[in-house]
């Protein structure tokens, strides 16, 4: 399970992992890429900068160190080491996003093993919602106060409930369990390498740690007002935001199921102190950000330098995912929840988050 560190895929329209970066002692030339169709400006310019538009030039093609070219499909390099995806090529900021309409004011979502988008709606009901906006039930009346989703491997989900301060967990035969109870606020969650959910307890100033099948959990640390939960690449660091606080922390823990320890990665005076709360991890190591009431999103280099990448026109974009390559939500896109238009922003990151569990 601990290879998350060492596994480095281009996942640019193709599926994970079907090419792998490498280095050669000189790489062949890439395939000339093919020709994409023309880049076209969609609706008013977003605020902060960024232009809206259709993606309409070359794909990225499978990448050559030797010499592969950006486009279509691009050769790949002689066998050897592998390496990172372009890190130091990523786009400045601020960086181009698009807004979907037609999904719901949920505060968190996932995506599935085919490509839907799954959340709960206005009245409380868990579906699942194609890009193309077709919607279909799942489970009925599940509840509201949602504030955390995330998708386990054999397409359950499980949900932070804040109201009733628990972790319930939905299958698809439309199961409804309650994995664990008894949570001061649950807000924030994660899958950590270990196939264990990580939640944080905002009111209880906890990071919990979860066995999603018997509900048994140990406390990873103590900490001020933890919400946002995002694990690195590394599976002895998990970045938790803190929305009372407006700061992120770097948690270690250097054994699952043993307390670790955290120091602060980010300090407020780095935000604008609307609140941070959705987190987000890319393969380059950056960790992203989501602000509460400014609408801002924040890239955090692994230094711990921080810039806008995109100033969303929302106050209410509580959390991050990226897809997972199948039904039309790309896997080097970043999605932003937009709770004020039930809807979610894609911003153009050109990279892949961290391999999540259901990848391992």
């Amino acid at each position: 399970m601990n290879n998350r560190a060492l596994l480095f895929c281009v996942g640019l329209s193709v599926s994970a992992c079907d090419t792998k970066i490498v280095v050669g002692g000189s790489g062949g030339d890439g395939g000339n890429g093919a020709t994409g169709g023309t880049s076209t400006t969609g609706g008013s310019p977003p605020v902060g900068g960024g232009t809206t538009t259709t993606v309409g030039g070359g794909g990225f093609g499978g990448t050559s160190v030797g010499g592969g070219g950006f486009g279509g499909v691009g050769g790949v390099g002689g066998q050897g080491g592998e390496v990172p995806v372009e890190c130091n090529a990523l786009p400045a900021p601020p960086i181009a996003y698009q807004q979907h309409l037609g999904f719901t004011g949920s505060e968190d979502f996932a995506f599935d093993s085919l490509g839907n988008y799954v959340s709960l709606d206005f009245n409380g009901n868990l579906v699942r919602i194609t890009k193309e906006g077709v919607k279909s039930l799942w489970i009925p009346s599940v509840g509201f106060g949602t504030a955390g989703i995330v998708a386990l491997p054999d397409d359950s989900v499980v949900i932070c409930d804040v109201s009733n301060g628990a972790l319930k967990r939905a299958y698809p035969n439309g199961q409804l369990t309650t994995v664990i109870g008894g949570l001061n606020y649950p807000n924030g969650l994660d899958v950590g390498p270990d196939g264990h959910l990580y939640v944080g307890e905002d009111s209880g100033n906890k990071l919990r740690r979860v066995n999603p099948d018997t509900g048994v959990s140990n406390i990873v640390v103590t900490l001020p007002g933890p919400n946002g939960v995002a694990f690195s690449a590394d599976p002895t660091v998990i970045y938790v935001g803190s929305y009372s606080y407006g700061v992120i922390y770097k948690v270690i823990q250097p054994t699952p199921g043993q307390p670790g320890s955290y120091t602060t990665f980010v300090e407020s005076t780095s935000f604008e102190g609307g609140g941070i709360d959705g987190m987000g991890v890319d393969k380059c190591g950056n960790v992203y950000a989501a602000e509460f009431v400014s609408g801002n999103v924040y890239r955090i280099t692994p230094e711990g330098v921080v810039s806008t990448i995109a100033d969303l026109p929302s106050s209410w974009i509580p959390n991050i995912k990226w897809g997972r390559g199948v039904g039309g939500f790309e896997r080097n896109v970043m999605y932003v929840a937009d709770r004020d238009a039930s809807g979610l922003f894609a911003i153009q990151v050109q990279v892949e988050g961290i391999d999540e569990f259901f990848d391992l």
